[in-house]
């Protein structure tokens, strides 16, 4: 899990699955996105679609773009 504390990334180790953590955090802004990936969609700053597929930049040094697959494209839409 990466996060943000006092303005400076951070990460942790979590022991359970994305499906888990996933069905746990069910109702919040946090949202499954890709199979390795979950993203506070509160953040997403842009949304671009390359030769790769489709892309959320957080605007956050040091995190990478965010793919989103698109079997999970409607929990996204969802948002949007």
């Amino acid at each position: 899990v990466h996060y943000l504390s006092d303005q400076k990334v951070k990460k942790t180790m979590v022991r359970n699955t994305l499906n888990r953590v996933a069905e746990h955090l069910k109702g919040t802004r946090i949202v499954r996105c890709h199979r390795s990936y979950m993203i506070n969609l509160d953040h997403a700053q842009i949304f671009h679609r390359d030769k790769e597929g489709v892309f959320i930049e957080l605007g956050i040094e040091g995190i990478p773009n965010i793919p989103i697959s698109r079997t999970y494209a409607d929990n996204v839409r969802e948002w949007i």
